[in-house]
């Protein structure tokens, strides 16, 4: 079995907001995330994070995670 790292990362995204608003009031914010699965790759510009690791070392369920992105 190929063993990766387990990790959790705590990292933000862009927003999108749907609904008729008014801005004036609107409280707008950035996606907040905590996502925890394996390490996959981490290079000096992202970490590829995996839901699931089978057995054969496959993986399912993938994110890719920028840095900067990162907190």
């Amino acid at each position: 079995m190929n063993k990766k790292e387990v990790i959790t990362i705590k990292w933000t995204d862009s927003n999108q907001y749907n609904h008729q608003t008014t801005p004036e009031i609107e409280k707008y914010d950035i996606a907040r995330f905590i996502t925890t699965g394996f390490l996959v790759k981490e290079t000096d510009d992202y970490c590829v994070v995996a839901r699931e690791c089978l057995n054969g070392g496959d993986v399912r369920g993938v994110i890719v995670i920028p840095k900067v992105n990162i907190y």
